[in-house]
């Protein structure tokens, strides 16, 4: 459960930016892969699934963090407005 920090990912901007560009499901795909595999060529040159595994691991973490601290909140929230709701409940029961 995450109720504040999401686990920033220290990759190179470049990287950051190719794997915003794929998405979650296509990095994820390609994290999968075999460690030949060419994930993407630039100026640079051809970037392999192994070049990229940590980046990957990173930002996909990063990623994943995002949505469970989004869960978090709202089961807390449910918890509260439970809690209130009950409260509210048990005041009108003895008249108060």
């Amino acid at each position: 459960m995450r109720w504040f920090r999401i686990r920033k990912a220290t990759i190179l901007p470049r990287y950051r930016e190719h794997f915003e560009e794929l998405g979650v499901e296509i990095v994820r795909a390609y994290f999968t892969q075999p460690i030949g595999v060419v994930v993407w060529e630039d100026d640079g040159g051809k970037w392999t699934v192994h070049a990229l595994h940590e980046p990957m691991q990173l930002w996909l973490r990063e990623e994943y963090d995002r949505p469970e601290r989004k869960e978090t909140w709202l089961i807390t929230m449910e918890i509260a407005i439970t809690i209130l709701v009950a409260a509210e409940l048990v005041m009108s029961v003895l008249d108060f």
